[in-house]
């Protein structure tokens, strides 16, 4: 989990079901830390390798994504690690 998220503090608040599959229940913030987390330990391991090939490609922020639901509670915002010095574009 990262830091913004406290797994333990916020199931200690969660007093009904609602709490834990709601609009902005429990899973949905496990679900969305994880989208998060991953995305960002994979930009840290591109980002790693290119430097040990000589390439000057940074971090560059985050960028705000919507998901495409699984289902309906599982829709939400959740940030994408930006990149700068990198061309894509074959």
């Amino acid at each position: 989990m990262t830091q913004d998220f406290n797994y333990e503090e916020e199931l200690s608040k969660c007093k009904t079901m609602q709490d834990i599959t709601g609009q902005d229940g429990l899973v949905q913030k496990i679900i969305k830390d994880a989208v998060e987390h991953v995305p960002g330990m994979e930009m840290e391991d591109f980002i790693l390798q290119e430097k040990e090939k000589g390439s000057s490609v940074t971090r560059n922020g985050t960028t705000h994504k919507i998901s495409k639901p699984l289902m309906e509670i599982l829709e939400f915002r959740y940030r994408v690690p930006g990149k700068q010095g990198l061309n894509l574009t074959s």
